[in-house]
């Protein structure tokens, strides 16, 4: 699960530097056990609050 922690925390970096809008999917199968494919969810959409936390603080921060 780390690796996809990192996936997600690369993409929606990536889309808040270049201003670029981001989406995500959710979807089943990840993992064997349904916790472990909720934790996955849950910290994709964390990633993503994390993204648009950032960049609301640097706009913020810019008027």
């Amino acid at each position: 699960m780390e690796g996809l922690a990192r996936r997600d925390a690369l993409v929606f970096d990536y889309a808040r530097r270049n201003g670029a809008p981001a989406a995500s999917a959710l979807a089943g199968g990840y993992a064997r056990h349904l916790a472990d494919t909720v934790s996955i969810h849950v910290g994709t959409i964390l990633a993503a609050r994390d993204a648009a936390n950032y960049r609301a603080k640097l706009e913020t921060k810019e008027r």
